[in-house]
């Protein structure tokens, strides 16, 4: 009895043996097909994050291209600001203000030196009359700049 036990324990044991290695296979082919589907929504997930960098690299071009068309813009707005067109340095208004500008200097210049030149006039009294003077063309000269600019 035993040795027939023996022998159908020896018969058998591979037969146990041999049916293991199925439900090996199907746990296996299980986390294979575990890992295949998270391999697959990975794969899904880098594609949506691959669309959306694209997506930022292009909004950040278009908005470095619309930055440098900005700056020139501005860089040409501001040069044409520094100088004035020339219909203002070429009106009838402009050209008669810088006339009576000069005009104004040359009565000026006039005056200081007929004024130095008086003997009996007190020193007090030919700087207030240069102050007085000196007031009256910076004066002058603010309303002939706001004549230009408008």
């Amino acid at each position: 009895m035993k040795g027939t036990l023996l022998f159908y324990l020896c018969l058998s044991l591979p037969l146990a043996i041999m049916a293991q290695i199925p439900v090996t296979d199907v746990a296996t082919n299980a986390s294979v097909g575990m890992v295949n589907s998270q391999l697959t929504s990975m794969n899904i997930q880098l594609k949506v994050v691959n669309k959306n960098l694209v997506r930022l690299i292009n909004l950040m071009e278009k908005n470095n291209n619309d930055t440098s068309k900005s700056r020139k813009i501005l860089k040409e707005e501001l040069e044409a600001k520094k100088e004035a067109p020339a219909y203002v340095t070429g009106s009838t208004d402009v050209a008669m203000t810088i006339e009576l500008k000069s005009k104004i200097l040359e009565a000026y210049r006039s005056s200081k030196n007929t004024v130095q030149k008086l003997e009996y006039l007190q020193r007090r009294e030919t700087q207030e009359f240069l102050g007085f003077a000196a007031q009256a063309i910076l004066e002058t000269k603010i309303c002939s700049s706001n004549a230009m600019k408008s």
